[in-house]
Protein backbone atom coordinates (compact mmCIF):
# COMPACT_ATOMS: atom_id res chain seq x y z
CA UNK A 1 0.00 0.00 0.00
CA UNK A 2 3.05 2.10 0.73
CA UNK A 3 4.36 1.97 -2.57
CA UNK A 4 0.59 3.08 -4.73
CA UNK A 5 2.31 5.67 -7.01
CA UNK A 6 -1.47 8.33 -5.81
CA UNK A 7 -0.67 7.89 -2.33
CA UNK A 8 -0.62 10.90 0.22
CA UNK A 9 2.18 10.96 2.24
CA UNK A 10 0.62 12.05 5.07
CA UNK A 11 -2.28 9.15 5.15
CA UNK A 12 1.31 7.18 4.97
CA UNK A 13 2.83 8.58 8.78
CA UNK A 14 -0.42 8.41 9.95
CA UNK A 15 -0.77 4.70 9.14
CA UNK A 16 3.18 3.90 10.26
CA UNK A 17 2.23 5.61 13.60
CA UNK A 18 -0.87 3.71 13.86
CA UNK A 19 1.01 0.16 12.94
CA UNK A 20 3.32 1.57 15.51
CA UNK A 21 1.01 1.62 17.96
CA UNK A 22 -0.90 -1.62 16.88
CA UNK A 23 2.36 -3.27 17.27
CA UNK A 24 3.04 -1.89 20.97
CA UNK A 25 -0.54 -3.13 22.14
CA UNK A 26 0.03 -6.41 20.73
CA UNK A 27 3.38 -7.09 22.63
CA UNK A 28 1.41 -8.14 26.09
CA UNK A 29 0.97 -10.59 27.98
CA UNK A 30 -2.54 -11.45 27.79
CA UNK A 31 -1.98 -11.27 23.29
CA UNK A 32 1.06 -14.12 24.33
CA UNK A 33 -2.19 -15.70 26.60
CA UNK A 34 -4.58 -15.43 23.64
CA UNK A 35 -2.04 -17.12 21.30
CA UNK A 36 -1.54 -19.88 23.83
CA UNK A 37 -5.11 -20.46 23.44
CA UNK A 38 -5.14 -20.42 19.97
CA UNK A 39 -2.55 -23.27 19.80
CA UNK A 40 -4.55 -25.63 22.10
CA UNK A 41 -7.38 -25.62 20.33
CA UNK A 42 -5.77 -25.92 17.35
CA UNK A 43 -4.14 -29.20 18.74
CA UNK A 44 -7.65 -30.67 20.05
CA UNK A 45 -9.33 -29.63 16.59
CA UNK A 46 -6.31 -31.10 14.53
CA UNK A 47 -6.02 -35.36 13.54
CA UNK A 48 -2.61 -35.08 13.79
CA UNK A 49 -0.71 -37.17 16.30
CA UNK A 50 0.08 -35.50 19.32
CA UNK A 51 3.95 -36.64 19.15
CA UNK A 52 4.17 -34.12 16.94
CA UNK A 53 3.10 -31.58 19.53
CA UNK A 54 5.66 -32.39 22.00
CA UNK A 55 6.43 -30.15 24.89
CA UNK A 56 9.11 -27.77 25.57
CA UNK A 57 11.48 -29.27 27.26
CA UNK A 58 12.45 -27.86 30.93
CA UNK A 59 15.65 -25.74 31.18
CA UNK A 60 17.95 -27.34 33.54
CA UNK A 61 18.50 -24.63 36.17
CA UNK A 62 22.34 -23.71 36.38
CA UNK A 63 24.21 -22.50 39.91
CA UNK A 64 26.21 -19.28 39.15
CA UNK A 65 28.47 -18.39 41.56
CA UNK A 66 27.55 -14.59 42.03
CA UNK A 67 30.96 -12.52 41.67
CA UNK A 68 32.57 -10.07 43.84
CA UNK A 69 31.50 -6.62 43.11
CA UNK A 70 27.96 -8.26 41.39
CA UNK A 71 24.83 -7.42 44.13
CA UNK A 72 22.76 -9.13 42.23
CA UNK A 73 21.64 -11.68 39.19
CA UNK A 74 18.96 -12.16 36.57
CA UNK A 75 16.76 -14.65 37.95
CA UNK A 76 16.73 -18.33 35.90
CA UNK A 77 13.60 -18.75 33.74
CA UNK A 78 12.94 -22.59 33.92
CA UNK A 79 9.60 -22.51 32.45
CA UNK A 80 9.45 -23.31 28.45
CA UNK A 81 6.51 -21.03 27.65
CA UNK A 82 7.96 -17.97 29.70
CA UNK A 83 11.40 -18.54 27.70
CA UNK A 84 9.63 -18.69 24.35
CA UNK A 85 7.73 -15.51 25.38
CA UNK A 86 10.53 -13.00 26.24
CA UNK A 87 13.40 -14.92 23.84
CA UNK A 88 11.13 -15.41 21.02
CA UNK A 89 7.63 -13.70 20.88
CA UNK A 90 8.36 -10.20 22.21
CA UNK A 91 11.66 -10.39 20.48
CA UNK A 92 9.82 -10.60 17.33
CA UNK A 93 7.79 -7.81 18.21
CA UNK A 94 10.61 -5.50 19.49
CA UNK A 95 12.39 -6.38 16.46
CA UNK A 96 9.35 -5.50 14.07
CA UNK A 97 9.19 -2.08 16.08
CA UNK A 98 12.49 -0.68 15.89
CA UNK A 99 12.77 -1.26 12.16
CA UNK A 100 9.93 0.36 11.55
CA UNK A 101 10.99 3.22 13.74
CA UNK A 102 14.48 3.19 12.05
CA UNK A 103 12.95 3.61 8.93
CA UNK A 104 10.60 6.35 9.70
CA UNK A 105 12.03 8.58 12.11
CA UNK A 106 11.36 11.84 13.20
CA UNK A 107 13.07 13.55 10.62
CA UNK A 108 11.83 10.99 8.13
CA UNK A 109 8.35 11.86 9.39
CA UNK A 110 9.00 15.26 8.97
CA UNK A 111 10.44 15.37 5.26
CA UNK A 112 7.48 13.29 3.92
CA UNK A 113 5.00 15.42 5.28
CA UNK A 114 6.75 18.63 3.63
CA UNK A 115 7.29 17.12 0.51
CA UNK A 116 3.27 16.08 0.63
CA UNK A 117 2.92 20.02 0.41
CA UNK A 118 4.32 19.57 -3.13
CA UNK A 119 1.09 17.10 -4.19
CA UNK A 120 -1.55 18.41 -6.75
CA UNK A 121 -4.28 18.22 -4.34
CA UNK A 122 -2.12 20.38 -1.61
CA UNK A 123 -1.29 22.90 -4.08
CA UNK A 124 -4.99 23.26 -4.98
CA UNK A 125 -6.04 23.87 -1.44
CA UNK A 126 -3.71 26.14 -0.86
CA UNK A 127 -3.90 27.94 -4.18
CA UNK A 128 -7.68 28.70 -3.17
CA UNK A 129 -6.99 29.72 0.90
CA UNK A 130 -3.23 30.73 1.20
CA UNK A 131 -4.22 30.40 5.45
CA UNK A 132 -4.76 26.78 5.07
CA UNK A 133 -0.32 27.06 4.84
CA UNK A 134 0.62 24.95 8.02
CA UNK A 135 2.95 27.43 10.51
CA UNK A 136 5.47 24.81 10.90
CA UNK A 137 5.44 23.76 7.49
CA UNK A 138 8.95 22.67 5.67
CA UNK A 139 10.27 23.44 8.97
CA UNK A 140 12.01 20.21 8.83
CA UNK A 141 12.97 19.64 5.21
CA UNK A 142 14.62 23.66 5.29
CA UNK A 143 16.55 22.47 8.89
CA UNK A 144 17.73 19.16 6.93
CA UNK A 145 19.19 20.89 4.11
CA UNK A 146 19.75 24.08 5.40
CA UNK A 147 23.04 24.39 3.18
CA UNK A 148 20.32 24.64 0.17
CA UNK A 149 17.25 25.69 1.42
CA UNK A 150 15.92 29.48 3.32
CA UNK A 151 12.58 28.33 4.92
CA UNK A 152 11.28 31.90 4.87
CA UNK A 153 11.97 32.21 0.65
CA UNK A 154 10.69 28.51 0.21
CA UNK A 155 6.95 29.41 1.76
CA UNK A 156 6.84 32.69 -0.25
CA UNK A 157 7.49 31.16 -3.54
CA UNK A 158 5.43 28.11 -2.24
CA UNK A 159 2.37 30.43 -1.81
CA UNK A 160 3.26 32.62 -5.12
CA UNK A 161 3.34 29.45 -7.34
CA UNK A 162 0.71 27.52 -6.25
CA UNK A 163 -2.12 30.59 -7.15
CA UNK A 164 -0.22 30.25 -10.90
CA UNK A 165 0.73 26.70 -11.39
CA UNK A 166 -2.85 25.39 -12.90
CA UNK A 167 -2.46 27.57 -15.31
CA UNK A 168 0.91 26.77 -16.67
CA UNK A 169 -0.21 23.45 -16.20
CA UNK A 170 -3.18 23.57 -18.70
CA UNK A 171 -1.04 24.93 -21.32
CA UNK A 172 2.09 22.78 -21.12
CA UNK A 173 0.90 21.31 -24.30
CA UNK A 174 0.30 24.07 -27.10
CA UNK A 175 -3.40 24.28 -26.87
CA UNK A 176 -5.40 23.04 -30.58
CA UNK A 177 -7.47 26.52 -30.59
CA UNK A 178 -5.45 29.79 -29.38
CA UNK A 179 -8.84 32.09 -29.53
CA UNK A 180 -11.62 30.07 -27.82
CA UNK A 181 -13.63 33.83 -27.80
CA UNK A 182 -14.25 33.64 -32.03
CA UNK A 183 -16.12 30.62 -33.79
CA UNK A 184 -15.79 29.92 -37.08
CA UNK A 185 -18.78 28.66 -39.27
CA UNK A 186 -17.62 26.61 -42.23
CA UNK A 187 -19.56 27.19 -45.37
CA UNK A 188 -21.64 24.63 -45.54
CA UNK A 189 -24.11 25.19 -42.35
CA UNK A 190 -26.64 26.41 -43.60
CA UNK A 191 -28.77 29.79 -41.31
CA UNK A 192 -28.05 31.88 -38.72
CA UNK A 193 -26.87 31.41 -35.19
CA UNK A 194 -30.05 31.83 -33.82
CA UNK A 195 -30.40 28.37 -35.39
CA UNK A 196 -31.06 25.32 -33.20
CA UNK A 197 -29.71 23.37 -35.73
CA UNK A 198 -25.88 25.45 -36.62
CA UNK A 199 -26.00 26.41 -32.90
CA UNK A 200 -25.92 22.42 -31.94
CA UNK A 201 -23.61 21.59 -34.58
CA UNK A 202 -20.66 24.31 -33.36
CA UNK A 203 -21.38 23.04 -29.79
CA UNK A 204 -20.56 19.72 -31.37
CA UNK A 205 -17.18 20.76 -32.98
CA UNK A 206 -16.21 22.31 -29.77
CA UNK A 207 -17.12 19.52 -27.55
CA UNK A 208 -15.24 16.87 -30.01
CA UNK A 209 -12.29 19.74 -30.56
CA UNK A 210 -12.32 19.64 -26.63
CA UNK A 211 -12.10 15.94 -26.08
CA UNK A 212 -9.67 15.66 -28.36
CA UNK A 213 -7.32 17.94 -26.89
CA UNK A 214 -8.06 16.32 -23.10
CA UNK A 215 -7.40 13.35 -24.12
CA UNK A 216 -3.62 14.99 -25.46
CA UNK A 217 -2.84 15.77 -22.14
CA UNK A 218 -1.59 12.93 -19.82
CA UNK A 219 -3.03 11.44 -16.60
CA UNK A 220 -1.82 13.94 -14.06
CA UNK A 221 -1.81 12.00 -10.37
CA UNK A 222 -2.42 14.15 -7.50
CA UNK A 223 0.13 12.63 -4.91
CA UNK A 224 2.86 10.51 -5.66
CA UNK A 225 4.52 11.03 -8.71
CA UNK A 226 3.18 14.92 -8.98
CA UNK A 227 6.49 16.27 -7.83
CA UNK A 228 8.40 14.99 -11.23
CA UNK A 229 5.52 16.68 -13.23
CA UNK A 230 6.12 20.44 -11.14
CA UNK A 231 9.34 20.14 -11.23
CA UNK A 232 8.86 19.62 -15.56
CA UNK A 233 6.16 22.00 -15.65
CA UNK A 234 8.33 24.80 -13.59
CA UNK A 235 11.28 24.02 -16.02
CA UNK A 236 9.11 23.92 -19.29
CA UNK A 237 7.30 27.09 -18.49
CA UNK A 238 10.41 28.95 -17.81
CA UNK A 239 9.68 29.99 -14.02
CA UNK A 240 12.71 28.02 -12.28
CA UNK A 241 14.84 31.90 -12.53
CA UNK A 242 11.29 33.37 -10.63
CA UNK A 243 10.81 30.45 -8.22
CA UNK A 244 14.92 29.45 -7.88
CA UNK A 245 14.34 28.23 -3.99
CA UNK A 246 10.93 26.47 -4.98
CA UNK A 247 13.24 24.97 -7.92
CA UNK A 248 15.97 23.82 -5.61
CA UNK A 249 13.56 22.21 -3.10
CA UNK A 250 11.74 20.03 -5.70
CA UNK A 251 15.11 19.03 -7.38
CA UNK A 252 16.46 17.71 -3.88
CA UNK A 253 12.63 15.96 -3.45
CA UNK A 254 12.83 13.94 -6.63
CA UNK A 255 16.11 12.77 -5.96
CA UNK A 256 15.50 11.58 -2.74
CA UNK A 257 15.88 7.77 -2.66
CA UNK A 258 12.82 5.14 -2.00
CA UNK A 259 14.12 2.37 -1.60
CA UNK A 260 17.13 0.09 -0.81
CA UNK A 261 17.87 -1.38 -3.97
CA UNK A 262 20.18 0.92 -5.60
CA UNK A 263 22.96 0.06 -2.61
CA UNK A 264 21.60 -3.45 -2.18
CA UNK A 265 22.54 -3.85 -6.45
CA UNK A 266 25.73 -1.94 -5.68
CA UNK A 267 27.33 -4.31 -3.18
CA UNK A 268 26.24 -7.72 -5.59
CA UNK A 269 28.44 -5.64 -8.19
CA UNK A 270 31.13 -4.99 -5.65
CA UNK A 271 31.62 -8.99 -5.00
CA UNK A 272 31.86 -9.01 -9.15
CA UNK A 273 34.24 -6.28 -9.71
CA UNK A 274 36.50 -6.59 -6.47
CA UNK A 275 37.46 -10.70 -6.84
CA UNK A 276 40.22 -12.37 -5.70
CA UNK A 277 42.26 -11.61 -9.00
CA UNK A 278 41.77 -7.96 -7.61
CA UNK A 279 42.14 -8.18 -4.00
CA UNK A 280 45.44 -5.52 -4.19
CA UNK A 281 43.04 -2.73 -5.72
CA UNK A 282 43.63 0.22 -5.03
CA UNK A 283 40.42 2.91 -4.09
CA UNK A 284 40.26 5.32 -6.99
CA UNK A 285 40.77 1.99 -9.34
CA UNK A 286 37.87 0.69 -7.89
CA UNK A 287 35.74 3.31 -7.36
CA UNK A 288 36.25 3.93 -11.32
CA UNK A 289 34.92 0.30 -11.85
CA UNK A 290 32.21 0.58 -9.46
CA UNK A 291 30.62 3.19 -11.62
CA UNK A 292 31.54 1.91 -15.17
CA UNK A 293 29.69 -1.54 -13.77
CA UNK A 294 26.69 0.07 -11.87
CA UNK A 295 26.21 3.15 -14.04
CA UNK A 296 26.45 0.76 -17.32
CA UNK A 297 22.89 2.71 -18.68
CA UNK A 298 24.73 6.01 -19.14
CA UNK A 299 26.08 6.72 -22.53
CA UNK A 300 29.69 7.54 -22.79
CA UNK A 301 31.47 9.50 -26.00
CA UNK A 302 34.49 7.39 -26.60
CA UNK A 303 36.16 10.09 -28.14
CA UNK A 304 35.61 13.08 -25.64
CA UNK A 305 37.42 10.81 -23.20
CA UNK A 306 40.45 10.06 -25.75
CA UNK A 307 40.61 13.76 -26.23
CA UNK A 308 40.18 14.59 -22.39
CA UNK A 309 42.85 11.91 -21.56
CA UNK A 310 45.68 13.17 -24.31
CA UNK A 311 45.55 16.48 -22.98
CA UNK A 312 46.83 15.35 -19.95
CA UNK A 313 50.28 15.21 -21.28
CA UNK A 314 52.39 16.52 -24.48
CA UNK A 315 53.55 12.87 -25.48
CA UNK A 316 49.75 11.78 -25.26
CA UNK A 317 48.07 14.33 -27.08
CA UNK A 318 51.19 13.97 -29.83
CA UNK A 319 50.09 10.11 -29.58
CA UNK A 320 45.83 10.23 -29.61
CA UNK A 321 45.23 13.29 -31.53
CA UNK A 322 47.86 13.24 -34.07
Amino acid sequence: MLQTVNIDLIGVIAVVDDKIHELKNARSDENFLKLQEKVDRFKMCTSVDNEDFKPLPLNRLKRVPKKPAEETQDEVITDPLQSFKIQTFFVAYDTAIIQIKERFSEIAKGIYKDLSLFSRRRLEEISKNNDLLPKDAFDVFSDVYSKFILKDDLKREYLQFSKSYFNFEQVKLLPLQLHNSEIEIDDDLSGSLTDEASESDIEDSFDNNHNRQVKEVPKLHKNGCSLSIILKVLLISGLSSTFKMLTTALKIAVTLPVASTTPERTFSKLSIVKNKLRSTMAEGRLESLMILSCESDIKIETDQIINDFARKSVLLEKTLLY
